[in-house]
């Protein structure tokens, strides 16, 4: 991946991972060199937040959003909300478009594939007999409410108090193995950024 001329020559080690990245593995399962591009760019900024301005990051990965995103990409509203903490000037019209292309996203997370997750071929096979759909009900469930959580995130972004202690770090630990569509939706929700870096009111310090 392309560096920004401004960007810093220590990064944590796990984005530094993207310069080895399989074109060919990426191409099977699915994914491009400019969609693993947007997801760099947006976690770089994450991780630059309390130490230096991510406010370039945010604009590139907004103009790429808007050249390869679908317009009911929930990814798109991912971009727009940071882009307006790079433009404050363009923030209440930027998240406003936000929460509505979020809220026509809806048919986006349903068309995603579904992940399907056992401790071997063969339990998965028994779980499926035994409980039919069960697994993609549990699948489903899980995208519908994290998608809502998205929804939650830019409402309190609109409200000016989206707060969060460690976002870079919920990011990258939380990141699905692999590239699948599960990790899409992972990276609209996690990518938000807050409005501001501190622990959340009522939880304990770190």
């Amino acid at each position: 991946m392309t560096r920004l001329a401004d960007e810093p020559e220590e990064l944590p080690p796990d984005l530094d991972d993207y310069a080895e990245m399989d074109p060919r593995a990426l191409a099977l399962a699915g994914w491009s060199e400019v969609e693993l591009y947007w997801e760099e760019l947006s976690a770089t900024a994450l991780s630059l937040l309390g130490r230096e301005d991510p406010a370039e990051h945010w604009q590139e990965a907004a103009r790429v959003a808007a050249e390869i995103f679908a317009a009911d990409d929930a990814r798109r509203a991912t971009s727009l909300a940071n882009l307006a903490l790079a433009e404050p000037a363009r923030a209440a019209a930027l998240l406003a478009e936000a929460q509505g292309v979020w809220a026509a996203s809806s048919a986006w997370v349903a068309g995603l594939k579904l992940e399907r997750r056992a401790r071997s071929a063969i339990y998965h096979m028994r779980l499926m007999r035994r409980y039919p759909g069960g697994y993609d009900h549990w699948s489903r469930d899980r995208y519908l409410a994290l998608h809502a959580e998205g929804g939650t995130a830019l409402a309190a972004r609109a409200a000016g108090g989206l707060v969060l202690a460690e976002p870079y770090r919920a990011w990258r630990d939380q990141r699905p193995y692999g590239f699948t569509d599960g990790r899409r939706l992972h990276d609209a929700v996690r990518l938000i950024a807050p409005d501001r870096i501190g622990n959340v009111p009522g939880e304990m310090p770190g």
